[in-house]
């Protein structure tokens, strides 16, 4: 339940999508240098456009809200516009990030919280959050064939190895953090 920091999403990310993080340009941010443990990291996700900084500074400890996951999702996966079949309480259509969240809930990569309808935009993304949401980005055989839907209750379940679908283990390997997602292939 500890909160992903923007560097370690951007870890993720090139991990997943399988990035080439030599020859990229100096990304030129003021808060962090080459000599940053995740710089190559940043120069990879900045010039993809994946996830970018702020007036020139990335804020690479900065904690990654959930509306800024879902952008980060969208960009990295280009996901088909459709219309989803969610309308949360407290999104609205101007939100910055309202596309990226109906692009990912007309995907089948969030229902978000059923309790009260709502995605909660502004909240802490959790390592356990962002790693099912990527999970289910990159396995999509919890998706129904027949409609379309999620057969996952609420973001925040799914953490644990139901049918053997898929396991996420956090793993302490010293000097950082590591997420191991096992599919039911066991790849």
């Amino acid at each position: 339940n500890e909160p992903v920091k923007r560097s370690q999403a951007a870890s993720m990310i090139v991990e997943a999508l399988d990035l080439e993080t030599e020859n990229r340009p100096a990304p030129d941010f003021t808060d962090i240098t080459d000599s940053f443990h995740a710089y190559d990291l940043v120069a990879t996700v900045n010039d993809e456009g994946i996830i970018t900084g702020n007036d020139g500074r990335f804020m690479p400890n900065n904690v990654l809200k959930r509306g800024q996951m879902a952008a980060i999702l969208d960009r990295s996966f280009e996901f088909e516009s459709s219309e989803s079949n969610y309308d949360f309480n407290d999104i609205t259509k101007d939100y910055i990030f309202a596309g990226s969240i109906e692009a990912i809930a007309g995907a089948g990569i969030t229902t978000g919280y059923s309790s009260d309808n709502t995605f909660r935009p502004n909240n802490e993304t959790t390592r356990a959050q962002f790693s099912v949401f990527l999970a289910r980005t990159l396995d999509d055989s919890f998706i129904d064939e027949d409609t379309g839907e999620s057969t996952k209750e609420e973001d925040t379940k799914g953490t644990e190895p139901t049918g053997g679908e898929m396991e996420v283990h956090f793993l302490d390997v010293g000097q950082g953090d590591s997420i191991l997602v096992e599919a039911a292939s066991g790849e």
